[in-house]
């Protein structure tokens, strides 16, 4: 929404000219505008953890191999019953994706 301004009003960048001639003073370049400020913010909060997501992460450095030796052993102990290969291989697979709500509730991007 169009906001008019008068001589001497601040403006940001994204302002439209409308009409004539504008003039400007810059106040700020670089770092030390608003728009960085914004993005340092940001930065900061992504990089912190909080305490609940560092008990997931150590959680899940035992929990993830653990599922995930369970399946090999699935595919193993298939192929070891002499049961068709490719059936093995769904198997081991089905495995992982069993398991995977279990951590689904405490994962989060990195």
């Amino acid at each position: 929404m169009p906001v008019t301004k008068a001589a001497g009003d601040r403006v940001v960048g994204g302002c439209m000219n409308g009409l004539g001639l504008l003039r400007v003073q810059v106040t700020a370049i670089g770092a030390d505008t608003v728009l960085a400020g914004i993005v340092r913010m940001v930065d900061e909060a992504q990089a912190g953890k909080l305490p609940v997501q560092k008990l997931v992460d150590r959680v899940a450095a035992v929990f993830v191999p653990g599922v995930m030796a369970v399946a090999g052993a699935t595919f193993l102990a298939w192929i070891g019953r002499g049961r068709a290969a490719h059936r093995g291989h769904v198997q081991c697979h089905r495995r992982p994706v069993d398991r995977l709500p279990l951590l689904a509730g405490g994962s989060r991007p990195q």
